[in-house]
Order: structure tokens, then sequence, then C-alpha cells
């Protein structure tokens, strides 16, 4: 016969290993579930994270598991097609940014958030065409790779390209 200590700490473990699996994907689930209660099925959530530390912004998560190891993809564009319903969320991971849209793109103010919280700008992409989206609060040594690029195509135009304008202002190089 079992003895029941070993049973009660058999049942134990199991609902150390429930909790420690089930709270992170609790989390994740809610995260997500709460994100398309709020915008609707109808909007595409394009998550990206700013990094002051790498000069970069990136679709992964950046936390402080990968932070400081800088192992993270810095995002060069989103595309996306013109009518398309887009909530662009911003996380920092670290210190003060304020991401500009230029003249044309249908996000007239800055996105702005302090170092840990989430901003989000909620637009519908209207006009095809090229759009730098650059962090014009110095954040650190790194900040002049604070950017990104969003291209608008036209899906009816032949090739799907975005069209031969392009507001993104001055480049920038790597």
């Amino acid at each position: 016969m079992i003895p029941r200590i070993l049973i009660l700490e058999i049942l134990a473990g199991g609902l150390v290993v429930a909790a420690l699996a089930g709270v992170p994907v609790g989390i994740w689930w809610y995260d997500d579930y709460s994100f398309r209660a709020k915008f609707g099925d109808d909007v595409r959530i394009i998550t990206l994270t700013a990094s002051a530390g790498q000069g970069r912004v990136t679709e992964e998560h950046v936390g402080g598991h990968n932070y400081w190891s800088g192992k993270f993809d810095r995002v060069q564009e989103i595309i996306v097609d013109k009518g398309e319903k887009v909530a662009l969320v911003i996380t920092s991971a670290d210190v003060t940014h304020s991401f500009v849209f230029p003249p044309g793109f249908p996000v007239k103010d800055p996105i702005e958030m302090e170092g840990g919280h989430t901003a989000v700008a909620q637009f519908v992409a209207d006009r095809p065409g090229s759009y730098l989206v650059e962090c014009k609060a110095f954040c650190g040594c790194a900040h002049h790779g604070m950017f990104f690029k969003i291209v608008v195509r036209d899906p009816q135009r032949p090739g799907g390209s975005a069209s031969g304008s392009d507001a993104s202002g001055p480049r920038k190089t790597e």
C-alpha cells in the first residue's frame, strides 16, 4: 500500500507544476483575448517593442530574458493593405520614447510612452505610400536606430505595391 504522505507529495508536486505552467499560459491567453475584445476581429494588431539600449524597434517581446543580450531582430518595415484597420501597440522596454509619424499618415499625434509602458495608435491605412516613423525623444546612445517604416500598399494596383510617392522624409542609414 502507498503511504498517504507520498500521495499528498505527488499531488502537491502536480499542483506546483500546474501553477507554474498555468499562470504564464493564462496571462498570455488573457493578453491576447483582451486585445481582441478591445479592438475587434476586423483590426490587425501589430505589437512592437522599443529598446533604446540596442536602438531597435522589434516585433519580438523584449524583457529580462533577452534585453541585455540584444538578441532580437529590428523591424525594417511593416506592410499593410490600403483600407486595413490597424492597431499599433508599442511597448517601451526601458526609457521614454516618442514616435512621430510623417505628414499624410492617418496618425497625427506622436505615440508617447514611458519606460515599461504601452501606447496604442489606431488607424485605417487609407493612403498608399511609404512612411518613416521615428523616435523624437532622445532615448540613449543608440537613439539613431529608433525608427521603422510602414508601407501602405494598394492591392488593386498591379503587383500590390505602394504608389510611387514616398512620404517617408529623410532617410536614415545604419
